[in-house]
């Protein structure tokens, strides 16, 4: 089934998420590949299903989750996610 705002471009979504997932198992843990397919997932769609403040914010909030384990919101709320 093909979702319009999942299947613009040159790859559907779902096919760009399959590729990263064969790229990255077995030398990236299986959790930190969820939140990178997430946040693909949003970065995908920007500006076509919804706001794309909201799909940009969805999107760095699981890359910030991949990279240091916490959600944007318990960074601190000033912005910054460094560790």
């Amino acid at each position: 089934m093909m979702v319009e705002h999942y299947a613009t471009g040159a790859m559907e979504t779902v096919d760009k998420q399959e590729t990263v997932c064969a790229n990255l198992s077995g030398t990236v843990d299986p959790i930190t590949i969820h939140y990178l397919l997430t946040a693909l997932k949003y970065f995908d769609r920007m500006g076509l299903k919804g706001p794309v403040a909201e799909d940009s914010y969805k999107c760095a909030d699981y890359l910030c989750r991949a990279v240091t384990g916490r959600w944007l919101s318990e960074a601190g709320g000033d912005g910054d996610v460094s560790e």
